[in-house]
């Protein structure tokens, strides 16, 4: 039996093997430290067979995992024939003429943005993307960093390299910030005044690429986990700059004032205080599946509707820090309507005006979906 082969059966019985209790990459790699003999390339390998076999999603129900996997490989020219896929050109001939519509791919399918093509959307999920990152000013001053062989410079400070390849060296360093295209886009989109609150900070790559657009300003963030917090502030030391003013809160429930931190120097902040509010908010995750395929099999509808009452809550909450003539920034990585543009006359009663609504779809260069809208707060 040749070696692809070998790996293929042993993707095929981890996928079947996997609870989705956990997410799909701590599973794989608690195999891998079970499984030490095996080297770099078997572990690439059988992780793209796994993956391979999620971005299927719901399509192919007649197939089995190792023959999906079999038809995913031999689509990239890993496999010299798949007996099922003869006189075919490739995996979306080959889907066509299964008779399957391929917004069965994807979970929810009638909850999606009208926004947003359903075929070109799901067609997207069945081949791998890529990762963008930007230089920090650290980053761009160091003269000794070396990038890896396969990066593409495809804009000023934004480059794309293969999904594979390691970036975690220059990461670590502060040299450069993994950030999607889409996130990149949408940061340039936003202006910050004096004060800028990231309202649910998570690793924080949209308020580090913020605060180098805009040095002068003053940057509070926040999340309800406070591990989160503590690794965004090491990144932020890491590339070169100094901490953020930053506290552990939830915002599910109204407050009056919040206690912020920096360095053992405490600022209490109270309502109307902030020039720009950055709400980019839990979400489905549902513009990003491309990346954490599992989700397209085990994502049940009920979240979304979670989901949407949570982002409501959040930003209600949030919305009386703002000064009158602020803007507020909304953010999902979801392409479901009721966590998007469905939210637009519950933030109107709020006091916002809509300045604009967008989803950036930047999935045919390799990226995610994101959606964002940006708002005016008016007298109340």
């Amino acid at each position: 039996m040749a070696i692809i082969d070998r790996h293929i059966q042993t993707a095929a019985s981890l996928v079947t093997q996997f609870d989705f209790k956990t997410p799909f990459h701590h599973f794989l790699n608690n195999y891998f430290a079970r499984n030490k003999q095996m080297g770099g390339k078997d572990r690439r390998t059988v992780r793209e067979a796994c993956y391979a076999y999620f971005r299927f999603g719901h399509l192919l129900k007649h197939l089995t995992p190792e023959e999906k996997i079999r038809l995913a490989f031999w689509n990239k020219g890993l496999l010299e024939d798949f007996s099922l896929a003869a006189n075919t050109k490739d995996i979306f001939e080959f889907i066509e003429n299964s008779k399957e519509e391929y917004s069965s791919l994807f979970p929810c399918k009638e909850q999606i943005s009208q926004q947003i093509n359903p075929t070109e959307f799901a067609k997207n999920h069945l081949e791998t993307g890529a990762v963008f990152f930007r230089k920090t000013k650290k980053g761009m001053l160091e003269a000794t960093m070396s990038l890896p062989d396969d990066v593409q410079e495809i804009g000023q400070n934004v480059y794309s390299v293969k999904a594979a390849t390691s970036l975690n060296a220059h990461s670590e360093k502060g040299w450069i910030q993994i950030q999607d295209l889409a996130s990149q886009e949408i940061c340039k989109q936003i202006t910050v005044g004096s004060t800028c609150w990231d309202v649910c900070a998570g690793a924080g790559g949209k308020t580090l690429h913020l605060q180098e657009l805009f040095p002068e300003a003053t940057f509070f963030v926040s999340d309800v986990r406070a591990e989160i917090i503590e690794n965004l502030q090491k990144r932020v030391i890491a590339a070169g700059h100094s901490p953020f003013l930053s506290c552990q809160i939830n915002l599910e429930d109204p407050v009056s004032e919040i206690q912020f931190a920096k360095r053992g120097s405490k600022v209490k902040v109270k309502h109307g205080h902030f020039d720009t509010i950055v709400a980019d908010v839990p979400c489905t995750g549902s513009g990003v599946w491309r990346r954490t395929p599992e989700n397209l099999i085990s994502f049940d509808c009920w979240e979304i509707a979670r989901f949407a009452n949570l982002q409501e809550n959040i930003v209600k909450n949030a919305i009386p820090f703002l000064k009158t003539g602020g803007q507020l920034h909304y953010i999902t990585c979801s392409v479901f309507e009721a966590e998007n543009e469905a939210h637009i006359p519950a933030f109107e009663q709020q006091g916002l005006s809509l300045v604009h609504s967008t989803y950036f779809n930047k999935q045919k260069e390799g990226g995610d979906i994101l959606y964002y809208s940006c708002w005016e707060k008016g007298i109340v």
